[in-house]
C-alpha cells in the first residue's frame, strides 16, 4: 500500500521527470527493425515451406538453385539476425521502460512500490513473469495518461501485445529445436529422410505462426509505448492544473 504525497512533494517530484525521447528513440528503432525482420521471416518461411513441400511430395528431387538462397536466408541468416535483434530489442525495452517507470513514480500520488526497480526481478521468476511485466506496463501507462489528459487507458493494445507475445513464445518453443538443427546440420540430412522432412514441414508451420504472432505483438507494444511516450512528453511541457 502506498503512502500519499502532499501537493508540494508532487511538485518537487515533477521537477525530476526525465525526458522520455532518448529511450523511446532507441526502442522505436528496435521495434521497427524487428517488425521488418519478422515480416521477411514470414514470407521467407512460407516460400521455404512451399519448396520443401514440393520435395516431400516428389515434385522436385532436390532444392532448386534459385530457392537455395531463400532457404539459407530463412534458416541460417534468420537465426543469426534474430539473436542480434533480440539483444537490441531487450536494450531498447529496458532503456524505455526504466525511464518511463521513473517518471511514473514522480507523477503518482503515492510512494508506490509498483514503480521501484525491484519489479524487474519478476521478469526472471517463472509464473510471475507471465503476468507481472504486462501489469507494470499498464500501471506506467495509466499513471501517465491520468496526468496527461485525465483519459483512461485502452488495455486492448496491451492485451494484443502480451497475449500474442506469450502464444508466440509457445509456438517458438515447439519449432526452435528443429529450425536450430537445420542451422547446424544443414538441409541434406532432412532431405534424405522423408518422415523427418514431413515432421519438419509441420514444425515449420508453427515457426510461421510464431513469426506472425510476433509481428502482431510488435504492433501492440509500439502503440502502447508510443502512447506512454506522448503522455510523458506532455508532462515535461505543462504543469498539470491539479499541481498549480
Amino acid at each position: 500500500m502506498g503512502i500519499s504525497l502532499s501537493t508540494e512533494e508532487l511538485i518537487e517530484r515533477r521537477a525530476d521527470i526525465r525526458p522520455i525521447s532518448s529511450g523511446w528513440g532507441v526502442f522505436q528503432i528496435a521495434i521497427w527493425m524487428s517488425l521488418v525482420f519478422h515480416l521477411l521471416i514470414v514470407m521467407g518461411s512460407i516460400g521455404a515451406h512451399a519448396v520443401l513441400g514440393n520435395i516431400y511430395h516428389g515434385e522436385f528431387d532436390r532444392i532448386p538453385e534459385a530457392a537455395q538462397g531463400i532457404l539459407n536466408g530463412v534458416f541460417v541468416g534468420g537465426f543469426t539476425l534474430n539473436a542480434l535483434l533480440n539483444v537490441l530489442f531487450a536494450i531498447g525495452y529496458v532503456m524505455f521502460f526504466v525511464r518511463a517507470q521513473h517518471n511514473a513514480l514522480q507523477i503518482t500520488r503515492e510512494r508506490d512500490d509498483r514503480f521501484t526497480h525491484a519489479v524487474w526481478i519478476w521478469y526472471l521468476i517463472p509464473i510471475g513473469n507471465l503476468f507481472v511485466p504486462a501489469n507494470r506496463v499498464l500501471d506506467i501507462w495509466t499513471a501517465g495518461r491520468d496526468w496527461a489528459d485525465g483519459g483512461r487507458t485502452n488495455a486492448y493494445w496491451l492485451a494484443v501485445w502480451w497475449i500474442s507475445w506469450l502464444v508466440a513464445g509457445l509456438f517458438s518453443a515447439i519449432s526452435s529445436g528443429a529450425v536450430t538443427g537445420i542451422v547446424f546440420e544443414g538441409l541434406e540430412p532432412l532431405l534424405e529422410d522423408k518422415e523427418r522432412l514431413g515432421a519438419f514441414l509441420l514444425t515449420l508451420k508453427f515457426h510461421i505462426v510464431a513469426a506472425v504472432l510476433i509481428v502482431v505483438s510488435l504492433v501492440g507494444i509500439f502503440i502502447v509505448s508510443q502512447q506512454i511516450a506522448e503522455d510523458q512528453s506532455a508532462l515535461t511541457k505543462v504543469v498539470p492544473a491539479r499541481l498549480r
